[in-house]
């Protein structure tokens, strides 16, 4: 009940959502969590009044489910891109969606390259990222690290996940994780990395 209630409340950091009325140059898709939550998200957030000129998804090549209309399986981050198309489109809203190529070992990593891509291009910046709801506290405080100024955070539209007891454990560990600076040294997995 604590995990599912206070404390998934707590991992959500509502203090951390970015404005509806906000405008960004760049909305940044984490990558992670298949389905369309966070297409969703960000959509509803647009819709809302938010601004932005470009959305970039991960150029994720982990293999994904089957596509019917296909007749293979598409990447996540094919996936990502569509799922993002149809949000918007669902939405009745516009926006330009870029894949991108990020370094997807995990959510330090994840942010880390997106700040140097927002280096890179200082016409995507501000960058708002957006994730899912039990991933937003442990997303701004890496963002608030690795950029200058942390940039709010965009939410996924709730799920049921966003609350399961053992989401929300994870979620807590990996924060403790990085508040012991273990970061770097262990993995999604929980394997050391090869340095």
């Amino acid at each position: 009940i604590v995990l599912a209630g206070p404390v998934a409340h707590w991992v959500a950091a509502r203090e951390f959502w970015l404005s509806p009325h906000a405008r960004v140059a760049t909305i940044y898709v984490m990558a992670g969590n298949p389905g369309p939550a966070r297409a969703r998200g960000v959509a509803a957030w647009l819709k809302q009044g938010g601004r932005a000129e470009r959305i970039l998804v991960a150029r994720n090549p982990m293999k994904g489910s089957w596509s019917r209309p296909d007749q293979r399986n598409l990447s996540m981050g094919e996936w990502a891109v569509r799922d993002m198309r149809r949000a918007l489109q669902a939405a009745g809203v516009e926006c330009p969606v870029v894949p991108v190529a990020v370094d997807l070992g995990g959510t330090d990593a994840e942010v880390a390259a997106l700040a140097r891509l927002a280096a890179e291009h200082p016409r995507w910046r501000p960058v708002a990222p957006a994730t899912s709801r039990f991933h937003v506290r442990r997303t701004y405080r890496r963002a608030s690290i690795h950029f200058e100024q942390a940039p709010g955070v965009i939410p996924a539209v709730a799920v049921w996940q966003d609350r399961a007891p053992w989401v929300v454990a994870f979620e807590v560990l990996k924060l403790l994780r990085d508040k012991l600076g273990l970061t770097r040294v262990i993995k999604r997995t929980g394997r050391r990395r090869n340095t």
